[in-house]
């Protein structure tokens, strides 16, 4: 069965809640976790799992006695058995009783996330047109190429926050960078996957 999320991500948008903004894991993302590069861009990554939180289903409400009342009224049915049918809902005041929706205590929600920051630096691209240029086109190529990190994340319920850091000092068009960043995308995902059976493993 496809993730609901799935599809969505499709779209190829980028939402402002999808834009890493947390000073917390941005120290983090230059501190510990993983990364991959292949000049001129580099990936550093870090995850971390994400809560899972129960259903919580509200009880709903239904007038017992106006349904009574409105199938008593069909000439298909006895009066009598609807009054017995009904009897074993009684209890309700003012004929008003409360069907509550049981749910079994292992039916969770549980999504991934993958959040994401772009980088360029402004010692290699001292002009503040060719920096906007740079992460411009960076935010076009994961955009459009994001599906396979999404994907990665819903299946294992991480929350993934990874950070595309142009380290390069010369401008390249958008066709190299879509091809850089499909390498190291994959080999961020075989590196994750490491990372979750053997942290230490995948650190060395």
């Amino acid at each position: 069965m496809q993730h609901p999320e799935s599809t969505y991500r499709m779209r190829q948008d980028l939402p402002k809640k999808e834009r890493l903004c947390s000073e917390k894991i941005i120290a983090r993302l230059f501190q510990s976790g993983v990364f991959v590069s292949k000049y001129p861009l580099r990936l550093n990554a870090v995850v971390e799992a994400v809560m899972v939180q129960p259903i919580v289903v509200q009880p709903t409400v239904v007038d017992l006695t106006l349904v009574q009342a409105t199938a008593m009224e069909s000439p298909l049915v006895d009066s009598a058995e609807v009054n017995e049918t009904f009897s074993v809902f009684s209890g309700g005041e003012g004929g008003v009783n409360q069907i509550k929706e049981t749910i079994d205590s292992n039916n969770v929600a549980v999504t991934g996330t993958v959040q994401v920051l772009f980088s360029a630096s402004k010692r290699r691209f001292p002009r503040a047109v060719d920096r906007n240029r740079v992460k411009r086109l960076l935010r076009e190529v994961y955009r459009k190429n994001k599906q396979s990190l999404w994907t990665w994340a819903l299946t294992n319920n991480q929350q993934l926050s990874i950070a595309i850091i142009y380290t390069g000092s010369d401008l390249v068009d958008y066709v190299q960078l879509e091809k850089l960043w499909m390498d190291l995308q994959a080999r961020l995902i075989k590196k994750l996957n490491a990372f979750n059976e053997s942290p230490v493993a995948a650190e060395s």
